[in-house]
């Protein structure tokens, strides 16, 4: 994985006492859903599988944690970077989700000895609005990655969008 659950931190708050294996789940959704359509297949590898002894080149340094470029046009570039992206998309599918708890009675709402379960309304606006944040860096994050790994093009229309465009079919 790309990110772990410090990395979330970072960005938004999530408790301490959080169980790393309920945050792995949407790290691992994001990556399949958001992050690897965009990077293909192997540059998401050599990302997600580093380790200590792996050299990254400037380029996949910046691309993770974000900084500042000049295009093909000379316009300069400012951006979070795929870490900062991530943490954003990760932190709005778990707060959709977190307070739900599935027993074997069903769906229930876990609500601890001081604690007020908070509206879904207010849990539907933050969420939102940390997937707005998340899926603007990681649109920011591919125009980096795209001009640096394919041309000095300068014109935006050749990035497509990063967000799914959904259309019905049948009545």
């Amino acid at each position: 994985m790309i990110i772990a659950v410090e990395d979330i931190r970072k960005y938004r708050e999530i408790a301490l006492n959080t169980q790393k294996n309920r945050v792995d789940i949407f790290i691992r959704e994001t990556e399949e859903l958001d992050i690897v359509p965009l990077l293909g297949v192997d540059e998401y590898d050599r990302l997600a599988n580093r380790d200590e002894h792996t050299e990254l080149t400037d380029a996949e340094k910046m691309l993770l944690n974000g900084g500042t470029w000049i295009d093909g046009c000379g316009e300069r570039h400012r951006f979070a970077g795929l870490v900062a992206a991530e943490a954003y998309l990760v932190f709005a599918r778990f707060i959709r989700t977190h307070p739900l708890q599935v027993t074997p009675y069903g769906v229930v709402v876990k609500d601890g000895d001081d604690s007020v379960a908070a509206s879904a309304q207010s849990i539907a606006a933050v969420s939102k609005d940390s997937e707005k944040i998340g899926r603007q860096y990681l649109a920011d994050a591919v125009k980096y990655w795209r001009f640096v790994s394919q041309t000095a093009d300068c014109n935006p229309k050749h990035i497509p969008a990063s967000k799914p465009k959904f259309i019905a079919i049948g009545d």
